[in-house]
């Protein structure tokens, strides 16, 4: 919004940008049409759980490991070590934006064998870079779905782009600069194309927010005070609003969409939505032929999230609204409807009403802020998914009949490599890789092949150790293994 009042454009001029939004703990993609008149998001893509956060996640992993190889401790289940190297983490990433190399220092971190630890790990930009690429390529996967949406839904493609908008302080990294320009390029070889940062990507999001606010009425009124208001009373509030703010507030349409779906848990696992993703807003939905699960409950718990997962514990929980009070009745006989409201502010409001007595129950959700689970509950929500997806299918990989998955043969082990001798590359088919850790094995393989034979082991070993991992399933284990590969990638690279 600050960037498409800012713009300056004549009546009959437009110009369409991607606005590419990483902030602390989501990261979004809008694809903006901006006229002299109005902003209109034509197309949305983006991730829940990408965000600086996971950054500062991937650095402290990154310490953890280091610490476990140099001082022969595992501190990650600590959870005050934890703390600490986050925000030292968040530290380092900042300094970064502007040094070539820096240091993780954290004074009188814990306390082992009676003597104190105080790790001091050098970084370079280079290697900090390597831990969050699967992150920001995952953030170049939600700018193409983005583009795709824009195209599919208004006809606006990769040719119609004028450039991108940075917002959020991540976005203050060069890489991120060269991988939307590398993408670009990619996309459109002969055209050029602007990456804008000229408004402070940290107060972008505030400036915008301010325009909003200034056109809103009436300013300075709590909500059951206006509720309150006569409507002649409110009538002159708002026009002794619009003449203060005349000059002061930018008179500019906006034509917002949700990024994600909103929806409510169903059957306890699954997703049901109510308001699909890239709906204009303001919007009103409600849906009915909801029931009781279970017999003679007189509580029901309607958990409301947003995301696009089939499953409600690979989507974000956005509230809930509690109703009480139910007649006791067998499993199926209740009809409850359920009704969301998102309105230009980002607030959904909730209403769920029991059709058989009329008696409705109520909640408002408001989006910034909303928290985000921990690494530990992530890993149960996933066992969670799991298992339903096992009561559904049978075992994981199984198919709807209940067939097992067939057995997959354990690779033998290589034996180690001879002195002097060059190792064997293993090699692993790229559908059995997953996605996320693809591009390192990638740079892995492209790496073994060109260093000498004792950083060749080194690295050999690494691979194997994540071949061996893949192949058992074990999906702690291939995370554990990547990134023991991943850090063998820039010790022996550097």
């Amino acid at each position: 919004i600050a960037y498409g009042v800012k713009s300056g454009l004549q009546p009959g001029e437009n110009k369409v940008y991607a606005v590419y939004d990483l902030g602390g703990g989501t990261f979004d993609v809008s694809i903006i049409n901006i006229t002299a008149d109005d902003i209109k998001v034509v197309g949305t893509g983006g991730d829940p759980r990408l965000g600086g956060l996971d950054m500062d996640e991937e650095m402290m992993k990154w310490a953890l490991r280091q610490i476990k190889a140099k001082h022969g401790v595992d501190l990650a289940g600590d959870e005050a070590v934890r703390r600490r190297l986050k925000v030292e983490a968040e530290d380092v990433k900042k300094r970064l934006v502007l040094m070539q190399a820096t240091e993780l220092n954290v004074p009188y971190l814990t306390v082992i064998n009676g003597q104190p630890l105080s790790p001091l790990l050098p970084i370079t930009r280079a290697q900090y870079e390597g831990l969050i690429m699967r992150l920001l390529e995952r953030s170049m996967v939600c700018l193409e779905e983005a583009v795709a949406s824009a195209e599919k839904t208004n006809d606006y493609g990769w040719g119609d782009l004028h450039g991108v908008l940075l917002v959020g302080g991540p976005t203050r990294m060069p890489v991120i600069r060269k991988m939307l320009a590398d993408k670009l390029k990619e996309k459109c070889p002969d055209r050029e194309f602007e990456i804008k940062s000229d408004l402070n990507p940290d107060e972008v999001v505030a400036l915008g927010a301010a325009i909003v606010a200034g056109g809103l009425v009436p300013i300075g009124h709590p909500p059951e005070v206006v509720e309150e208001m006569a409507p002649e009373e409110l009538e002159q509030v708002k026009k002794e609003q619009a003449a203060s703010t005349e000059s002061a507030v930018p008179k500019v349409k906006i034509f917002d969409v949700t990024g994600h779906s909103l929806g409510i848990a169903v059957e306890g696992v699954k997703f049901h939505r109510i308001i699909t993703k890239e709906s204009v807003i303001p919007i009103t939905q409600s849906q009915a032929g909801f029931t009781n699960a279970a017999d003679f409950t007189t509580e029901l718990l309607v958990e409301v999230y947003q995301g696009e997962e089939e499953y409600v514990a690979a989507n974000t929980k956005v509230g809930e609204v509690r109703i009480q009070g139910l007649e006791p009745l067998p499993r199926g006989q209740h009809v409850l409807e359920v009704k969301f409201t998102l309105d230009a502010s980002g607030t959904l409001s909730t209403v769920c009403t029991d059709l058989r007595t009329r008696r409705v129950y109520e909640g408002s959700f408001k989006f910034d802020g909303i928290t985000r689970m921990d690494e530990d509950t992530i890993k149960k929500n996933r066992e969670l998914v799991m298992q339903a997806m096992a009561g559904a299918y049978g075992a994981p990989g199984g198919t709807p009949d209940g067939t097992p998955p067939a057995a997959q043969p354990q690779p033998p082990a290589p034996g180690p490599a001879q002195p002097g001798a060059t190792a064997p590359v293993p090699g692993l088919p790229p559908e059995k890789i997953p996605a996320s850790w693809n591009a390192v094995w990638e740079k892995a393989q492209a790496l073994a092949r060109s260093l000498p034979p004792d950083k060749q082991a080194r690295l050999v070993a690494a691979m194997n150790g994540f071949a061996q991992a893949v192949a058992g399933g074990n999906a702690d284990v291939i995370e554990d293994k990547a990134y023991i590969l991943q850090d063998t990638i820039y010790e022996v690279g550097s």
